[in-house]
């Protein structure tokens, strides 16, 4: 099939079978929880744009194929669909990768945000992406929505979170756009502090790695720090800490800026000077977050609130 085939892994040349482990992550997560939402509920409708296995929709397509559409590569007609769709009654979600979305802000701006409409985008493949360069970098999504009218942007860090915010999203009788990474880390890498001196606040959980490995280098110079996914970026950050540290995985720092402008005992991290190099997803992180130069940073600034 053409779309097996889009980006290949290693595959038995006899069979075309895959070799690559298989592993069940957030498209897959959030197409297994669509399904459960739509035997409830006729008006849920999806629609992707030639992405339907990639975002975790085939399942959806082939029990609900009257309520679905694949739009083909027009993310912008996509969206303007979703709106449409809306207007009549009917209950969208959006399915497209974080980078192709770009395609469509002028039709999410114009056509669901300013009429508040009550769109839900579903953003995969958000923050960095390994193995697919610099067009596949999903680190642009929190700049351009966060300024939008009406939209609540949501940033699942895990499979519950992810199930969470679709049940919130659906509550909420406005657009809603919920961000997701390419990786379901099976490991939990919040970290629980009551008097935390630093509340690390996270936009991933490949954030919430970057932020537990932060606070553990805090810790072997005396600062206590908790670790936590921000979940809803659209909210301000609550704190008993002398001060938040907000680790971003996006390009100009919407969401620190955000937080910055209520909050004066706030400290930012972002991806000032994108270094796309062709590596594994820690060699990314690394190659954009100097880990030293953050905790020297934070510590310089809690002497200074001391």
């Amino acid at each position: 099939h053409p779309e097996t085939f889009h980006g290949t892994p290693g595959f038995n040349a006899r069979t075309g079978r895959s070799t690559s482990p298989q592993s069940f992550g957030f498209s897959e997560a959030f197409g297994t929880e669509l399904c459960a939402i739509a035997a409830r509920d006729p008006r849920i409708f999806a629609i992707t744009a030639a992405m339907p296995a990639g975002t975790g929709l085939s399942e959806f397509a082939s029990r609900y194929p009257a309520r679905f559409v694949d739009v083909g590569i027009a993310e912008g007609h996509a969206v303007s669909m979703a709106a449409g769709l809306a207007k009549g009654g009917l209950k969208p979600f959006v399915a497209i990768y974080s980078s192709f979305l770009q395609r469509g802000y002028d039709q999410i701006l114009q056509d669901v945000a300013l009429q508040n409409l009550p769109v839900k985008f579903l953003i995969d493949r958000s923050g960095f992406v390994d193995g697919d360069g610099d067009t596949h970098q999903g680190i642009y999504d929190i700049d351009y929505l966060l300024p939008m009218p009406n939209l609540t942007v949501l940033s699942p860090a895990d499979e519950t979170e992810l199930r969470r915010a679709m049940d919130l999203a659906l509550k909420i009788n406005g657009p809603v756009a919920i961000r997701y990474t390419k990786y379901d880390f099976e490991q939990d890498f919040t970290v629980n502090c009551e008097h935390a001196h630093v509340d690390i606040v996270c936009t991933s959980n490949v954030m919430l790695r970057l932020g537990k490995t932060v606070a553990k280098m805090l810790g072997e110079i005396g600062i206590l720090a908790s670790v936590k996914n921000a979940f809803n970026l659209s909210r301000n950050v609550v704190s008993k800490a002398k001060l938040i540290v907000i680790l971003e995985d996006s390009n100009f720092g919407g969401y620190y800026k955000s937080i910055a402008a209520i909050n004066d005992k706030v400290m930012g991290y972002f991806v000032t000077k994108p270094n796309f190099i062709q590596a594994d997803l820690d060699e990314i992180v690394k190659a954009n977050f100097d880990v030293n130069k953050i905790v020297d940073e934070i510590r310089t600034k809690i002497y200074e609130i001391r």
